[in-house]
């Protein structure tokens, strides 16, 4: 489960960063324990303006057929009784995930 949300997350920000400049792309990813859950905050640059959402997730901007992976981490934060928070903004896109761990 960790692995597809990690590599779902890197997949985007990678693919993201890649319209930027080489000296403007970031990616930083911070991982802790905070009590009995891990934190994750996942942060990229971007080249775009604030993602629209359509409900309560983010369009979209790789055209049909993509947009899988985000749904496929909040149902993989869902199933582990997770907190899932998602921040759009001029530049720049934040995922933040708490994780229970048994």
């Amino acid at each position: 489960d960790l692995c597809v949300i990690l590599g779902n997350l890197f997949d985007n920000a990678i693919e993201a960063s890649l319209a930027l400049p080489e000296d403007r792309r970031l990616i930083r990813v911070y991982m802790d324990m905070k009590g009995t859950q891990l934190y994750i905050s996942f942060t990229n640059f971007t080249a775009t303006a604030k993602q629209k959402k359509i409900g309560r997730r983010f369009a979209t901007t790789k055209g049909a057929g993509h947009g899988f992976g985000l749904v496929r981490i909040d149902n993989l934060i869902e199933k582990l009784d997770g907190y899932l928070s998602r921040n759009s903004e001029d530049g720049a896109f934040t995922t933040e995930i708490l994780i229970p761990q048994l």
